[in-house]
C-alpha cells in the first residue's frame, strides 16, 4: 500500500523466499547450490520450527539493514526535487522525499511462498515426526534430487492436508506463521524511523525465486513457481471456493499492509446441449 501524495514507502523490500528458509534450516542448498553435509538430524518438529522461527528472524533483519542502507545512500546521494514537489510533506519540511520529508516512510516486506511453506510443514510434522515414514536425511535427499528416483516420497508428501481447504491443521499453521512474520517486521524499523510491515505481494517474483528453489516438502518439483500471494499453492484448492476464503481469512489480515494478494481462477463449463 503506498498512500498517494504522502508516499516514501519502499515496496517488497524485500522479497522474502519462504521456501529457502526452511530449506536453510533442512540443509536444502539453492538450485546450484552444494548440500550441507553436516545438515543435522533435528529431534522434534518443535526444534524444527524454533530453528526457522531463528532463521526467518535473521532474513528479516538483514533484508531491513540492506533496504535502510538504501534509504540512507539515498538521503546522501539521491534527491527527486520535482517529485517533492507532490508528496506531503515535503515542502512543509524544507526536505526532499529523499532526505526524509515524505509523510510514510515505511518498508514493506513481501513473503513469498506462504502456502508452500505450511504445506511442507504439515507433512514433515506428519511423516517425519508422527508417523516416522521419512527421515530428514531421506526428505533432504529426495528434495535435492528433484524426487528422481524418490517418487514414493513424492506421493506421500503431495497426500498431505493442504492449505486452501479449509482444514485444521494447515490454517493452525498459517495462522501461527503469519502471527510470526508480523512478529518479527515489529521488531525493526525504517531509516526514518516509521514501521516494517509484511504483506504477501509477489508481482513476479514468486516465479522467479520458485525458478531458483530445489524441491520442496509440499510435493513441488524443483523450478516450478512458489505459491503466489496468500492464497493456497497451484492447483491444491480441492473443496471449492468457499474452502478457499474460509483458509485465507483464518488470520489476521489488518496488519499485513504490505498487501494481499488472492488469486481465484476458475474454468469455464460448457454446456453439453
Amino acid at each position: 500500500i503506498t498512500p498517494i501524495a504522502i508516499s516514501n514507502v519502499y515496496v517488497a523490500s524485500p522479497y522474502y523466499n519462504l521456501i529457502q528458509c526452511l530449506h536453510d534450516v533442512l540443509g536444502v542448498p539453492p538450485v546450484g547450490g552444494q548440500p550441507d553435509p553436516e545438515a543435522p538430524e533435528i529431534g522434534s518438529f518443535e526444534i524444527l520450527f524454533e530453528r526457522l522461527r531463528a532463521r526467518i528472524a535473521q532474513a528479516v533483519a538483514q533484508g531491513t539493514a540492506e533496504n535502510n542502507m538504501a534509504m540512507a545512500s539515498r538521503a546522501q546521494a539521491g534527491g527527486f526535487p520535482l517529485l517533492s514537489c507532490f508528496v506531503n510533506d515535503c515542502l512543509k519540511l524544507g526536505k526532499d522525499i529523499d532526505q526524509g520529508g515524505a509523510r510514510a516512510n515505511w518498508l514493506e516486506a513481501s513473503f513469498v511462498g506462504l502456502a508452500n511453506l505450511v504445506d511442507s510443514l504439515v507433512a514433515i510434522r506428519r511423516l517425519v515426526f508422527e508417523e516416522e515414514k521419512l527421515s530428514l536425511s531421506q526428505l533432504r535427499k529426495a528434495l535435492v534430487a528433484d524426487f528422481e528416483g524418490y517418487e514414493e516420497v513424492q506421493a506421500l508428501l503431495a497426500g498431505q492436508p493442504k492449505y486452501g481447504n479449509d482444514e485444521v491443521e494447515p490454517d493452525e499453521l498459517a495462522r501461527e506463521l503469519t502471527g510470526l512474520l508480523l512478529a518479527e517486521c515489529e521488531k525493526h524499523r525504517s531509516y526514518w524511523g516509521d514501521a516494517v510491515v509484511p504483506g504477501f505481494f509477489c508481482w513476479i517474483m514468486h516465479e522467479q525465486l520458485g525458478r531458483q528453489t530445489l524441491a520442496s516438502a509440499d510435493g513441488r518439483r524443483c523450478g516450478f513457481p512458489c505459491a503466489d500471494g496468500s492464497g493456497p499453492a497451484q492447483g491444491r484448492e480441492a473443496k471449492g471456493p468457499t474452502a478457499m476464503v474460509c483458509s485465507v481469512t483464518g488470520w489476521e489480515h489488518a496488519p499485513m499492509i504490505g498487501g494481499i494478494a488472492v488469486n481465484f481462477k476458475f474454468q469455464p463449463t460448457k454446456n453439453p446441449e
